[in-house]
């Protein structure tokens, strides 16, 4: 056997003057300008999330996130460093402001807006933006129950996974002497993977969608391969560092790939068998098996007033 490991271009390349996308299902003819451009879009060599916004201002903030954000770090770590640092110093340490030394261009950046800003002015720098949270056992063609989600991405993991308590079945279970929850810690993972890996500059919108036997969650990608991914041999790969640098000090994630690394470790204790499935592509997809088919609607009259979290 003769093994030909042929890296991935930097670069939008044409043959006959097509471009084509090569996928693990074969070559695909590309020719409308959206699907062009996403391939450029993920070929590019610098991280959406640091475009910056020079006309963002302090008061675009919410302002009463960043108590919450030095609760969170306090609560996580007593003596971490941004604890003696005011708010602008604490953005600058960590990226959300930046200078470009290219350009000369200097501000917040779109990670910044995206974790702290105001919901209008999110809307009015990505109206695309939203993460929709379904249930769908009863009614599989609509939904039982419905969390639509449009605000920063701090708030945003704490409203994904009260809708994940309200619906999912918990199982007892020990580690070492102490109980732990393996709902909490397997779904915060995949909270946490859907808002952080998430492509913001894509139009198609986050998906976390709850079924009788599983849980599929779906996002928008700039993929770094294709194919299911193996959890005893990958490597992980940062698509935002930023905002994921951001959400390890608030305590929310433990290190890049640790979402794959410990939903794998805990889906016997929580799904007996089953495994679950994280599928690399031009959106991210994951599959994660339930308990026996376990899923819960604890609202099943919802009509089109489902839950709205965002701006009114």
């Amino acid at each position: 056997m003769i093994h030909i490991q042929v890296p991935a271009s930097s670069q939008v390349h044409k043959t006959g003057k097509i471009i084509y996308d090569r996928s693990n299902d074969g070559d695909f003819k590309v020719e409308q300008p959206h699907r062009i451009a996403e391939i450029a879009n993920r070929k590019r060599n610098h991280y959406t999330e640091g475009i910056i916004y020079p006309a963002l201002r302090v008061e675009d903030f919410k302002q009463e996130l960043f108590p919450k954000v030095r609760n969170l770090i306090r609560s996580n770590n007593p003596a971490h460093p941004w604890l003696a640092l005011d708010d602008n110093q604490m953005m600058e340490i960590s990226g959300l402001w930046k200078k470009d030394y290219l350009s000369g261009q200097e501000g917040f950046t779109l990670t910044a807006a995206l974790l702290l800003g105001k919901d209008e002015v999110i809307q009015q720098i990505i109206p695309h933006y939203k993460i929709d949270a379904l249930v769908r056992i009863n009614n599989t063609d609509r939904y039982d129950d419905r969390a639509y989600i449009q605000t920063n991405l701090i708030e945003a993991y704490e409203l994904l996974m009260d809708f994940v308590n309200r619906h999912l079945p918990d199982k007892f279970y020990l580690q070492g002497d102490q109980r732990i929850s393996l709902r909490t810690t397997i779904f915060r993972e995949i909270a946490a993977n859907l808002i952080i890996h998430r492509e913001y500059t894509n139009a198609a919108h986050a998906t976390f969608v709850i079924y009788a036997d599983r849980v599929e969650t779906e996002n928008a990608n700039n993929p770094h391969g294709e194919g299911p991914i193996d959890p005893a041999n990958f490597v992980p790969f940062p698509k935002n560092p930023l905002i994921a640098k951001f959400f390890i000090q608030l305590g929310r994630v433990e290190e890049l790939g640790s979402g794959i690394l410990i939903t794998t470790r805990l889906m016997k204790e929580y799904a007996g068998k089953s495994k679950a499935v994280f599928i690399e592509g031009g959106t991210f997809k994951t599959i994660v098996p339930l308990p026996d088919g376990k899923a819960v609607v604890i609202n099943d009259t919802v009509k089109d007033d489902e839950r709205y979290t965002g701006i009114d």
